[in-house]
Formats: C-alpha cells, sequence, structure tokens
C-alpha cells in the first residue's frame, strides 16, 4: 500500500464513432476517451473510472469531488492510515477537504479563487501587482488554504495536521540571482 496517491484525468485515445468520446483542445492526446485516474507516486494507475457524459446523480462535492470520493472507495483506501491524496483544481473545494478530513484522508490541492468561499485572502488582481514569492493565508475548520505569487498567483487548499511556512529560495530570470521569498499574513 502506497502513502500517495494523485487523481487527474486522462485520455485513452480513440478516433472512431461513440457516444463516449470526448474531445479536449490543448491535450495532447485530443480525441477519446477521458478517463479519472487513481496512481501511487511511482505514476502506476490502481483506480479508475471512465467518464461517459453528464449524470442526474445528485452530486454532493460537486463532480470533481464525487469523482474523488468514488475513487478511493473504489480502491479501498484505509482510512486513519496517513494516506495522502494530491489533486488539481478541477476537484479541489472546501467542502470536500473538510469531508475528506473527517473521513481521515490527507489531501492537498490547488483551488479555484471561486471555490475558496468567504476566506478572507487578498484579491488575485491585488497579489499580481506584489512582487513574486509574496503569500497570504488562513487557517479555518482544520484547512489551510495558502495564496502566493509565483510566476502566476496560486492557490492551495489542504487539510494536513503540519500547517508551518516557510521561505523558499528561488531563481529570478529579471535579477538574474537568488532570492528569499517572504511569507505574510
Amino acid at each position: 500500500m502506497d502513502e500517495h496517491y494523485s487523481v487527474d484525468e486522462s485520455m485513452i485515445p480513440y478516433y472512431g464513432k461513440h457516444y463516449a468520446k470526448q474531445f479536449i483542445r490543448g491535450k495532447p492526446i485530443r480525441f477519446g476517451y477521458k478517463n479519472w485516474a487513481l496512481c501511487t507516486s511511482p505514476g502506476y494507475m490502481v483506480a479508475f473510472s471512465v467518464y461517459t457524459g453528464k449524470s442526474s446523480e445528485k452530486k454532493d462535492f460537486g463532480l470533481g469531488g464525487d469523482v474523488i470520493l468514488n475513487l478511493i472507495e473504489q480502491r479501498k483506501l484505509p482510512a486513519k492510515s496517513g494516506i495522502k491524496v494530491y489533486f488539481d483544481n478541477f476537484f479541489t473545494s472546501l467542502p470536500l477537504m473538510r469531508h475528506l478530513g473527517e473521513l481521515r484522508y490527507y489531501a492537498t490541492g490547488t483551488i479555484r479563487a471561486n471555490r475558496v468561499e468567504n476566506c478572507p485572502l487578498k484579491d488575485i488582481n491585488q497579489f499580481k501587482r506584489e512582487e513574486r514569492g509574496s503569500s497570504d493565508y488562513r487557517v479555518s475548520d482544520d484547512v489551510f488554504v495558502c495564496r502566493w505569487n509565483d510566476n502566476n498567483v496560486v492557490t492551495v487548499a489542504t487539510n494536513f495536521e503540519n500547517w508551518a511556512l516557510t521561505s523558499a529560495t528561488r531563481w529570478s530570470h529579471e535579477k538574474k540571482q537568488k532570492f528569499r521569498s517572504r511569507n505574510r499574513q
């Protein structure tokens, strides 16, 4: 049993005619079947679900959140065992993070700005004007939300128990030297 898992979409190439075939612009494989995949840290797929289109089922956490929960259930990942699941902003929402925390799964994911609910983080447009490396964070309901300015503004949510922030050393192409990012609240 691996400790680290990631969830993402993948495409199975198919160019024929079928009702479940998808077209996703900008992907390396643009035509085919969309597949939700739960993968281990070495990259092995251990659970998957083929996307067959819009469903009439009521979704508790939206399509992305329910995909996460279904893949965890399909793989029968044991709760309370330190399992860590990572995913991107398509799947992440604060209610999902709280629910996974209640189930005792550790989760981390980038989160879209419109899904941070009423979390009082600085506005994205304000962050774009600040220097690279600036950050803002909040902790509430056992969920940590952090926003920082890198090449673009990034927002991350996690329910891990350790929320220590540290500075990072990064290379600046503009200044042609390393700089240390600062943490702010």
